[in-house]
């Protein structure tokens, strides 16, 4: 029951960091320009721009950070699940067995 609920929080947890990261992307794809700096280096009025309180880099420190939050999280995902992938080999082998036997 507890590997249950780890594993349902993990899920959760895993579902919401993708939907901010996508949230993010969208934002830093729409909204912020897609220069390396912009003119000057950055140091025109539009780079500095910001959208709900965040400047650009701040959004984009943002979505690194939730992003690697959710690949810490797959990781874990994965490692508890670790016996299934082990099996799916030996799925597929007693499949192949199953099909001979039957010609």
């Amino acid at each position: 029951m507890l590997k249950l609920k780890v594993n349902a929080i993990i899920d959760i947890l895993m579902a919401i960091f993708f939907i901010i990261v996508v949230i993010n992307s969208i934002v830093l794809f729409v909204y912020f320009p897609h220069s390396q700096g912009g003119y000057q280096g950055g140091k025109n009025s539009v780079y500095l721009t910001s959208f709900f309180g965040l400047t650009k880099i701040q959004w984009t420190d943002f979505h690194i950070n939730t992003g690697f939050a959710l690949i810490a999280l797959m990781a874990l995902h994965l490692l508890l699940h670790l016996n299934y992938y082990r099996c799916i080999p030996l799925f597929f082998k007693s499949e192949k067995n199953q099909k001979r036997n039957k010609a």
